[in-house]
C-alpha cells in the first residue's frame, strides 16, 4: 500500500541532496580548526558527499515532470518504526557503548522490518562488527568507545 498524498520520491531525494550539501559545508567549514593534516581528510569526504549529492540532484532535475513517479514511502508505519528504532539506537550508544546496541541494530531492525533469516544477520552482524573493531584497533590505532562488553571483560581477567 502505497501513500500517494506525500511527497514524491524526486521532490524528497531533490531535497534530501541539499541536505547533504549543507551537512558537507559544515564538515568543510568546521574542519578548518584542524590542523592541515587532520582537516583532509574529513575535507575529501565533505567534497565527495556534495559531488554525489550534485549528481542526484542534477538527475532528479533531468528528469523532468513527475508524471508516473513513485510515492516516497512504501509503507510509512515501517518507515515511522525504522525511525524510532535508529533514535533508540543512538541513545542506546550513550548508556551502553557501540558494540551491543550496534548488534541489535542489525539484527533486529531486518527482523522488525519482516527479514526472518537469523542464520544469515547474525553472522553479518558479527562478522561486520568484528571487522570494525580490528580495522579501528589495528589499523588505525583508535580504540572505540568504553562499552559494557569492555567493563565485563575487565572484570573477568
Amino acid at each position: 500500500m502505497a501513500v500517494t498524498t506525500g511527497p514524491s520520491r524526486r521532490i524528497v531525494e531533490i531535497v534530501f541532496a541539499a541536505a547533504l550539501i549543507a551537512v558537507a559545508g559544515a564538515v568543510f567549514v568546521l574542519s578548518a580548526d584542524y590542523p592541515a593534516e587532520s582537516a583532509a581528510f574529513p575535507r575529501v569526504l565533505a567534497a565527495l558527499l556534495a559531488l554525489c549529492a550534485v549528481i542526484v540532484t542534477v538527475r532528479q532535475l533531468r528528469h523532468g515532470t513527475e508524471a508516473g513517479g513513485q510515492p516516497f514511502f512504501a509503507h510509512l508505519p515501517r518507515f515511522l518504526l525504522a525511525v524510532v528504532i535508529l533514535v533508540a539506537y543512538v541513545a542506546a550508544i550513550g548508556v551502553a557503548g557501540y558494540l551491543l546496541p550496534s548488534f541489535a541494530l542489525a539484527v533486529g531492525l531486518p527482523f522488525v522490518l519482516g527479514y526472518r533469516r537469523l542464520a544469515l544477520t547474525v553472522p553479518l552482524a558479527l562478522g561486520t562488527l568484528a571487522a570494525i573493531v580490528l580495522i579501528f584497533n589495528v589499523v588505525l590505532e583508535r580504540p572505540l568507545p568504553p562499552d559494557v562488553l569492555m567493563h565485563l571483560w575487565e572484570t573477568v581477567r
